[in-house]
């Protein structure tokens, strides 16, 4: 094989690092959502959220935290209940 294993993505780890969505923490996730931290991280651990956990701190894609905004505010309110 050449100098690059086969299936290695081309370019520089700094190239390819540059091309990942950054995750935010929980506190900055938290003001995405207008939340509290510790809110946020009760939300994802139950998968109300999406968001994962890297060793013990939770991450998030702010990308995945705006559409799930977006799927909230455009779905319309539950019946009253009377």
């Amino acid at each position: 094989m050449s100098e690059k294993q086969q299936g290695e993505t081309p370019g520089s780890w700094e190239e390819q690092v540059a091309g990942l969505e950054e995750l935010l923490t929980a506190k900055e996730a938290a003001i995405v959502l207008r939340m509290h931290p510790v809110t946020v991280r009760r939300l994802a651990a139950e998968g109300d959220i999406p968001g994962t956990k890297i060793g013990n701190e939770w991450r998030f894609r702010k990308s995945a935290l705006l559409k799930l905004l977006q799927v909230e505010l455009d779905t319309p309110p539950e019946a009253s209940q009377e």
